[in-house]
């Protein structure tokens, strides 16, 4: 998601201006459960890129009946058949392009069965919902206190075939300032303590 963002800066910039129009100035603010909820485009970033990188790359399905794929496929009673995501996450009902990571495709509802990073059924992920909950507060904190600086101009590259882990991905951070993050906020608030001059880190 953090590659995403860098390197679509206009999605960046609206993260940041939600993050921020949540958390206020403070850069110390320590955000409750129900602000990482209001985050809503952030999320949508989120299942953007999970839609694009599943983490589970496939998962199978057992027929109960007789029956046929698409018009075009017979499947006996019984016999089994394996679900690639990623290309369950490209049919045509997610819209034009669907190798382009757009954030947008969630603002409109769709069934569920098109949507299934953490794979289906009892197999599933169980702890889905706290990954993306934890997900959103930790981008959330990152956007909200830093600048991201892809001063390495990195080239996305896998862990393995069976991963979707990046290798070598690394940012410049650059420490934001309270006036930087007052533009976003609606209502204005008490100055905070000086945080003195911005640093550089490396994640």
């Amino acid at each position: 998601t953090v590659y995403n963002l860098v390197n679509h800066p206009a999605v960046l910039a609206r993260v940041r201006d939600e993050v921020d129009e949540v958390f206020g100035p403070d850069d110390e603010y320590v955000p409750t459960y129900d602000d990482i909820g209001r985050l809503t485009y952030l999320r949508q970033v989120i299942s953007e890129t999970l839609r694009l990188s599943p983490p589970v790359l496939n998962f199978d399905r057992m027929a109960l009946q007789d029956t046929v794929i698409g018009g075009r496929y017979p499947i006996k009673r019984g016999e089994a058949v394996t679900v690639l995501t990623g290309a369950l996450h490209r049919q045509p009902q997610w819209g034009d392009n669907v190798e382009l990571f757009d954030p947008g495709r969630f603002d409109t509802d769709r069934p569920t069965a098109l949507f299934k990073p953490f794979g289906t059924g009892e197999r599933s992920c169980i702890g889905r919902q706290f990954a993306l909950h934890e997900a959103a507060m930790a981008i959330a904190r990152l956007v909200h206190r830093y600048r991201l600086v892809d001063s390495h101009h990195y080239v996305l590259q896998w862990d393995g075939q069976m991963s979707r882990r990046p290798v070598g991905f690394e940012l410049d951070l650059v420490r934001r300032t309270p006036d930087e993050r007052r533009r976003a906020t609606p209502e204005p608030t008490a100055q905070p303590a000086a945080t003195g001059a911005d640093r550089k880190s490396v994640v």
